[in-house]
C-alpha cells in the first residue's frame, strides 16, 4: 500500500553562519600600512580595521591648501581693484567700462575661491577614505589582504559578520526539501556539547539542488541562541514534527520498463485483478527505491514482486498480510 514517507527522527548535520555579513573594501588605491584587527576579533561600529600610506592623501591636502590661499589672494586684489574702481567712476574720473571689467575680474575670483575650496573639501574626503572603519558591529571572518599590499579601490579586504541573528545551516536531499516547509520548526544542538540547545525556524530553502550532490541548502533563523553557539560551530538540526515527503517512495522491483516509459501494476481490490499505470520518477539515489511523482495516490496498491510475470487485468490472489 503507498503511503507518505515519514521521517520521525532524522537529523541533519549542519554550521552555524550569520545571516548578515558586510564586505569592506578601501575606496582608493593604495598600500596598507596598518591592520588594527585579525580573524576572529569582534569589532564595533566606527572602530577603525585597516589604514592605507596616507602621505600621497596629505600631501594633495596641503596642495588643496596653498591653491586655496592663492585664490583668497587674487579675491582680495580683485575686491579693492573693484573697489578703487569704484570709487573713481563716482568722481568721474574712470568709465563704466572699466568698472565692470573690475566687477568680471573680482567674480572670476571669487568662482576660483569657491574651485579652490572645494577641492580641499574632496582632498579632506579621500585622506578619510584612507582609514578603514566598521559599518556594523560583528566579528571579522575573513582577511583577504596583507599588511604592506597594494590594492585597488574596491578591492574586498575583510569581511564582517553580525552575531546576531545567527543561522542553522544544513543540507538535504532534494525529496526532503520539497516537503519542508518556511516557519517549520526545528531544535539545533551543538556538537560539541549535546545539552546545549537552541529553538530555531525555517527561514529559506534553496529553490534548486546543487549540482554535485543533489543536496538543496535550508537556512533556520536562531531564536534567542545560547552564546555556545558560534560562527562555524558545527550543529544537529531535528524537525520538531513528522516530515512527510511530498513525493511517493516505493521499492524499486515495483517499476516495469517498457521502452522510455516506466509503469507500475496497480491492484483492484474488488475485482482482484491488475492494470498497468504510467508513472514519473524523480531522480533518487538509494538504489533499492524509487520517488514517484506522478500516476499514483496514497492508499495505491502496487505489486512490488514480480512485476514481469504479470499481464493486464489479470487476476491475482490478495493475501491479507501483504501490505
Amino acid at each position: 500500500e503507498v503511503r507518505p514517507e515519514i521521517m520521525r527522527s532524522t537529523t541533519f548535520a549542519g554550521t552555524i553562519d550569520a545571516r548578515y555579513k558586510s564586505v569592506r573594501a578601501f575606496q582608493l588605491l593604495g598600500r596598507i600600512t596598518q591592520f588594527n584587527v585579525t580573524i576572529g576579533d569582534i569589532v564595533t561600529i566606527g572602530e577603525m580595521l585597516a589604514q592605507l600610506d596616507p602621505t600621497t592623501f596629505d600631501l594633495a591636502i596641503r596642495s588643496s591648501e596653498a591653491e586655496l590661499d592663492k585664490a583668497q589672494s587674487a579675491l582680495r586684489n580683485a575686491q579693492n581693484s573693484e573697489a578703487r574702481t569704484q570709487g573713481l567712476v563716482s568722481k568721474g574720473v574712470s568709465s563704466q567700462a572699466v568698472l565692470d571689467s573690475a566687477i568680471v575680474e573680482r567674480k572670476v575670483a571669487q568662482a576660483a575661491v569657491d574651485q579652490a575650496k572645494a577641492r580641499l573639501a574632496s582632498a579632506h574626503e579621500d585622506r578619510s577614505y584612507a582609514n578603514l572603519v566598521s559599518d556594523i558591529n560583528g566579528v571579522v571572518t575573513k582577511k583577504t589582504a596583507e599588511l604592506g599590499q597594494t590594492v585597488n579601490a574596491g578591492e574586498t579586504v575583510i569581511e564582517i559578520a553580525q552575531t546576531d541573528p545567527l543561522e542553522a545551516i544544513i543540507d538535504v536531499p532534494e525529496e526532503t526539501a520539497r516537503a519542508l516547509k518556511p516557519g517549520m520548526p526545528f531544535t539545533v544542538t551543538l556538537d560539541a556539547d549535546n545539552t546545549v540547545s537552541a529553538q530555531a525556524h525555517t527561514r529559506e530553502i534553496a529553490p534548486e539542488a546543487d549540482a554535485k550532490t543533489r543536496t538543496r541548502r535550508v537556512r533556520m533563523t536562531l531564536n534567542d541562541a545560547n552564546y555556545a553557539f558560534r560562527i562555524g560551530a558545527t550543529i544537529f538540526a531535528t524537525p520538531h514534527t513528522e516530515v512527510k515527503d511530498g513525493a511517493l517512495r516505493i521499492p524499486a522491483t515495483a517499476i516495469l520498463r517498457r521502452g522510455e516509459k516506466t509503469f507500475v501494476w496497480i491492484v483492484n481490490e474488488t475485482t482482484q485483478t491488475v492494470t498497468s499505470m504510467i508513472v514519473s520518477l524523480a531522480p533518487s539515489n538509494d538504489p533499492d527505491s524509487v520517488v514517484v511523482t506522478a500516476g499514483l495516490s496514497i492508499g495505491d496498491r502496487v505489486v512490488i514482486a514480480g512485476v514481469h510475470s504479470l499481464s493486464e487485468n489479470q487476476t491475482i490472489r490478495l493475501e491479507e498480510s501483504v501490505e
